[in-house]
């Protein structure tokens, strides 16, 4: 603890009170020696004089001495007190401020790197922010999403073109289903689906424009409709019908455009984007239409009735939609065997009475299987 300048520090005080100290004390020996000894003498007030020069040089050496080791022992205490309790302190004390003054830094730095990367994309044409979102999502998530067998690869095949708001999403879909027993045991089928296409490109409340541009939005319909034989007789083709309305006028009625000719249903006249393939027990009918959007909702309303075989619904969507409420009623007695949801923590479902189904969400419905429903009759 004592360390080489504190020794040079002290060194000259003591060494100078020992001069003064020994001065003194060899003052009064040689005032008393010549008193004793001198062959001529001086007067006693002279030798008094010189006598007590001498005592004060030896007290004051004395006293310097004593000083001297005082303060030097006192600097050496002190200097313990400091390194032992005051050093530890203050050092524990710069690492907190340096650690926080790092954090703040680092914080800082974030912040400010944020901010550039905010100003660079609102300022960026949105194709150029798309040509990036690769790289944007490998330095989120990880290298993995620059692979082409990611899920962000497959994610942005599926899901991606869906966010242009100039492609419209099913919005509010409501599905009613009325099942009833015919008194040949066979199983007539009637559905009533409505919802509204969403076009956030002509929403002024999402940012969307108000202008005279039109967009084509491909509609598409498609049902596999099982039928006996009662469809095939002439005259009863009113056993399947099937209308389709947007914006509440028909663009489609089964009615009118149907006929049954030779055992099989075919289309009165030909019509662009309408095909119908009939199997022995089968007739799928596709409908492909363009349909002129100008505004932000389109209303499209379905309804369908047919003769089926099944005891099982499998719906499907190939669009994201986003609300869904689905009702099925079945004949008195019958009851639901099997109730499948994509999600079910995202559906509110309900069976009471047995013979009825209700279940409602009012989140996304992304494309793929939305639900499966087995119903059955008693014995």
């Amino acid at each position: 603890m004592v360390s080489r300048d504190d020794i040079k520090g002290i060194a000259w005080p003591i060494i100078g009170a020992i001069l003064i100290l020994a001065t003194g004390l060899l003052g009064e020996t040689w005032a008393t020696n010549f008193a004793s000894y001198a062959s001529y003498t001086i007067s006693d007030e002279l030798l008094t004089d010189i006598q007590n020069t001498c005592s004060g040089l030896v007290f004051t050496g004395s006293i310097g001495l004593a000083l001297a080791v005082l303060i030097f022992c006192f600097k050496i205490a002190l200097k313990r007190f400091f390194y032992e309790h005051i050093d530890p302190l203050i050092t524990k004390h710069i690492h907190a401020l340096n650690e926080k003054l790092a954090k703040s830094h680092s914080r800082v730095h974030k912040l400010v790197g944020a901010g550039k990367i905010t100003t660079v994309i609102e300022q960026a044409d949105p194709s150029d922010v798309q040509n990036h979102l690769r790289l944007m999502h490998a330095k989120a998530f990880g290298s993995h999403c620059d692979s082409d067998q990611s899920l962000y690869h497959a994610s942005t095949e599926k899901l991606y073109n869906h966010l242009d708001p100039k492609v419209p999403h099913r919005s509010g879909y409501s599905q009613l289903i009325n099942v009833t027993e015919n008194p040949d045991s066979t199983i007539s089928w009637c559905e009533i689906c409505s919802y509204k296409l969403h076009t956030i490109h002509f929403d002024p409340a999402l940012g969307g424009n108000i202008d005279n541009e039109e967009i084509q939005y491909p509609f598409h319909y498609g049902s596999q409709i099982r039928v006996d034989d009662r469809c095939y007789e002439e005259g009863r083709s009113q056993n399947f019908e099937l209308e389709i309305k947007i914006n509440d006028e028909v663009i489609f009625d089964a009615q009118k455009e149907i006929v049954v000719d030779n055992g099989e249903m075919k289309l009165r006249r030909p019509i662009d984007g309408v095909v119908l393939r009939n199997s022995k027990n089968t007739v799928n009918i596709d409908i492909d239409r363009l349909i002129p959007i100008q505004s932000a909702w389109t209303k499209i309303e379905i309804k369908e009735t047919s003769t089926v075989l099944d005891n099982y619904l499998i719906s499907s969507r190939r669009d994201p939609t986003f609300g869904f409420n689905l009702n099925i009623t079945l004949p008195q007695g019958w009851d639901f065997e099997m109730l499948k949801f994509d999600d079910k923590n995202d559906w509110t479902i309900n069976t009471h009475p047995e013979n009825v189904m209700s279940a409602k969400t009012e989140k996304w419905i992304l494309p793929g299987i939305t639900y499966f429903v087995q119903w059955r009759k008693p014995n």
